[in-house]
């Protein structure tokens, strides 16, 4: 699973599962990979462990539109236009593909 840790990286623990795929990473993101900031790193770390875009607006104590502007820049920032694609290359990332 991925988490971030109180030093705000974004890192998988070993064998972690991303769907059912499972792959073993070889660095950690943090908030200044891709150009991130915290808070887009924070909204792609909940976004990385299928947590519902409404939760993660709760969980972050923030609204829904704020939550659909994270993602936006996300994707800007990434190159992907789907929920899927931000995850596929935040994973890609991590194991250094």
């Amino acid at each position: 699973m991925i988490k971030q840790n109180d030093a705000g990286v974004l890192a998988c623990e070993n064998r972690s599962r991303l769907g059912r795929f499972q792959f073993l990473p070889s660095r950690t993101l943090s908030a200044g990979d891709f150009g991130l900031s915290a808070r887009e790193a924070e909204t792609l770390t909940f976004i990385l462990q299928e947590i519902p875009l409404r939760d993660i607006a709760a969980r972050m104590g923030v609204s829904m539109h704020t939550v659909d502007t994270f993602k936006r820049r996300l994707f800007e920032k990434l190159g992907v236009s789907t929920l899927a694609g931000a995850a596929a290359v935040a994973a890609a990332h991590l194991c250094g593909v």
